[in-house]
């Protein structure tokens, strides 16, 4: 999507148009309330929870390379007709030499032997001829010369270098110019050529989507390697994926677990010839890169050695090895590099990079769904299968595909799931619940969701809320309020239940309002809220009925008082008992 909005000569941005800038239609601005009645400014008086957090200034997984210029294209015809046939033969003959070597240095050796020991010194003489081509192999790529700044420590002072990611280019560096042992995905170990080659250099395979007590596991072998200075430098990639280098994100904890000095490496290309060769989702692939990068005559690398991190002591209150300790170690590490490149730390991970590829397998543009999942972590409880399934729906509901929805398809989408089973009346008192719902999910007052807005208050509706649970209810409570008042009537009260149980008698709709509003004459905000606090088994059939997020078009189109209904338990889809 990236490459695609850059050929048509625009920035591809991670903000849906109607957050970069685009004022809120004439009819949203009309039904938003003023700013003292605002459903928002009353939820953030009541700590709802609804605040989102700031979107990115930058969205680290698109490739920059620019359109196409004529005089361009003629220059790489040129060098695709005479350089490139001459690197690629010599490429093809020195990455055949670098297998053989690498397979002869680690021959005979299980993966526990080359885990456990170093290479004895017959076997390190083997493999010594790699580094001159592997040095060799990036001449071909183009890298002449590189910019080195700043020294390596020796392993004693820092036996873990770390160092941000972009393209396979990266380790390439780090393994000619250090022989470090990287931390690498398993799925690299089966790969042609490749996987023997890296094995030679004794590297950690690790399991991104392993269990629990793998993932244990693998710290614990990191913390061994980083505490045996038999062994090489261990090189980690925090970040655990690539980037554009336009952004240091969020770093994986396993380099820092051991508590031990890490170095950092920053390392950066220039757009040298404007072609970005950064490895991201939906950039140009790894073949694509290689050829790419054959075809320019020169290319531009500057590495920069940092000063060694040491951890700091523990904050007051926190233990020394737990995991805030190990964060703010982590963060420190972050920060350094961010500075030392000039570029923000912000908090995208892997986590955005599978929903970028959940958008692109919808045709979706990935920029406009890339949320920083980190930073919701403290607010709530978001996994990427709950987070996908959120995209799911959110694309379902975006008609226009313009990356983010407006009243009317808000509106429209939860309606028409179920719209053909309400009574006209019911059905209105739904849309206006969903529109007042809209206005205080719309944080930016934008008269816009975008799917930063949209995944932070369906999480909070459906209990992933981290804060007081009686936000659930407060935010039911907003809805079905109509933003008119601090209280609601017999009418709309009993409309949600009656949407809630449909199979119910109508009279238990009227005994649930008796019930919640108590000698009062309405239900107000905290009567609700203790009404459903003693009731918890009612609190999904009641939010099912004003926000279906279920995305199964089966469920979705299940008859009233079927499995598709309502996501809540059987025990809370039976009607409730007059005056309970």
């Amino acid at each position: 999507w990236g490459q695609s909005e850059a050929r048509r000569g625009r920035t591809p941005t991670t903000q849906c148009r109607c957050s970069a800038g685009m004022s809120s239609t004439p009819e949203a601005t009309k039904r938003r309330p003023g700013p003292d009645a605002s459903p928002m400014a009353l939820a953030r008086q009541s700590g709802l929870g609804l605040t989102v957090p700031k979107p990115p200034t930058v969205n680290p997984f698109i490739n920059q390379t620019p359109p196409l210029s004529g005089i361009r294209a003629c220059t790489l015809g040129i060098t695709g007709l005479t350089l490139l046939p001459v690197r690629l033969s010599l490429s093809v003959v020195n990455i055949g030499l670098i297998a053989v070597f690498s397979n002869l240095a680690s021959m005979f050796l299980t993966p526990e032997d080359l885990e456990r020991d170093p290479l004895s010194t017959v076997r390190r003489a083997v493999r010594s001829p790699i580094w001159y081509l592997m040095r060799f192999q990036l001449f071909l790529l183009g890298y002449h010369w590189i910019d080195i700044k700043g020294r390596a420590a020796p392993r004693k002072e820092a036996p873990v270098l770390i160092a941000n990611h972009t393209s396979f280019v990266d380790p390439l560096y780090m393994a000619t110019f250090h022989a470090a042992a990287p931390v690498s995905r398993a799925e690299n170990a089966t790969m042609p050529v490749i996987g023997g080659i890296i094995k030679a250099f004794q590297t950690l395979f690790v399991n991104r989507a392993g269990s629990p007590e793998e993932r244990l596991a693998i710290k614990e072998k990191i913390g061994r390697r980083a505490a045996d200075d038999r062994m090489p430098h261990l090189l980690i990639f925090p970040e655990a994926t690539c980037t554009n280098g336009r952004a240091v994100i969020s770093f994986k904890l396993g380099a820092f677990a051991p508590l031990r000095p890490v170095q950092p490496v920053t390392i950066t290309y220039p757009l040298h010839g404007g072609f970005d060769h950064s490895w991201v989702h939906g950039g140009p692939g790894l073949l694509t890169i290689f050829l790419s990068l054959m075809t320019q005559f020169s290319n531009s690398m500057q590495v920069r050695y940092l000063p060694v991190i040491k951890p700091d002591p523990p904050a007051k209150g926190v233990a020394e090895g737990s995991t805030a300790h190990v964060v703010a170690f982590a963060r420190k590490a972050q920060l350094a590099m961010a500075e030392a490149m000039g570029v923000p730390a912000t908090q995208h991970s892997f986590l955005d990079v599978i929903l970028g590829g959940e958008a692109v397998k919808r045709q979706y543009p990935p920029g406009a769904v890339v949320p920083e999942l980190e930073a919701f972590r403290d607010v709530l409880k978001l996994d990427i299968k709950a987070a996908s399934k959120m995209l799911e729906a959110f694309v379902k509901a975006d008609t226009d595909k313009d990356g983010c929805l407006d009243e009317h398809e808000w509106v429209e989408f939860f309606v028409k799931r179920n719209e053909a089973s309400l009574s006209p009346a019911d059905s209105a008192i739904h849309r206006e619940q969903l529109r007042s719902l809209f206005a205080t999910l719309d944080t930016s007052e934008s008269g816009k969701l975008d799917f930063r807005e949209f995944l932070s208050g369906l999480a909070i509706l459906t209990g992933r809320s981290k804060a007081d649970p009686s936000a659930i209810f407060r935010a039911l409570f907003r809805a079905i309020t109509v933003g008119k008042g601090a209280t609601v009537g017999r009418q709309q009260f009993e409309s949600l239940a009656r949407r809630a149980f449909p199979e119910s008698d109508p009279a238990d709709a009227g005994a649930a309002f008796d019930a919640a509003r108590g000698d009062a004459s309405e239900v107000d905000e905290e009567a609700f809220v203790a009404y459903l606090s003693k009731r918890a088994e009612l609190v999904d059939a009641y939010r099912t009925a004003l926000l279906d997020v279920t995305v199964d078009p089966k469920r979705a189109a299940a008859p009233p008082g079927g499995e598709g209904r309502c996501s809540a338990a059987p025990s809370a889809r039976v009607a409730p008992e007059p005056g309970t």
